[in-house]
């Protein structure tokens, strides 16, 4: 099991058409977050990483958005991509900030390349399972900046392209 702890950092949520005060009912959430760090397990060297997560959401109600997340990774020695569908619940607070919980779930592709000749030494396959929770507060009628804290949690699988092995393990992260 790995643990890896994520720094609170911001994130810009363009909320498109979704007005802080009036009806959330019928509109669509439209944004994305980006995060750039570098990881270090065990006094290893570290490895840049790059994710991109644009996403997509409907109000089927003031409080309730559900959408899709599609997560983008670019590591110094690998690539992903997954596909995460995501409920979110907007606490109906009046003013310019709403608190909000999300669960997530889905799924995600990952190839490990060999540095030097960039061919595909194994793949992975995750089942992915996450939460949310923080506060989106509004600059503007159409545009929030949202900071929360999250946690994701990884059950693996992968082959091994280079000795033809294959396995699963259990993969935590915050």
């Amino acid at each position: 099991m790995k643990l890896k702890l994520a720094a609170l950092f911001l994130v810009l949520n363009f909320n498109l058409l979704a007005q802080q005060d009036s009806s959330l009912a019928g509109k669509w959430l439209v944004g994305g977050n980006a995060e750039l760090y570098v990881e270090r397990i065990a006094g290893n060297t570290g490895r840049l990483i790059l994710i991109i997560e644009p996403q997509a959401g409907y109000f089927f109600t003031n409080s309730w958005a559900a959408g899709l997340r599609l997560p983008v990774g670019f590591l110094s020695n690998s690539y992903q991509i997954a596909v995460q569908p995501f409920v979110r619940f907007y606490v109906p607070l009046p003013g310019d900030i709403k608190p909000f919980v999300e669960v997530n779930s889905g799924y995600e592709w990952k190839n490990n390349l060999n540095t030097t000749t960039l061919d595909v030494i194994y793949k992975e396959q995750s089942w992915l399972f996450g939460a949310r929770g923080g506060a989106a507060f509004f600059v503007n009628p159409n545009v929030s900046v949202d900071i929360f804290l999250y946690y994701n949690s990884k059950n693996t699988s992968w082959e091994d392209l280079k000795f033809e092995k294959s396995g699963t393990l259990v993969n935590q992260m915050f």
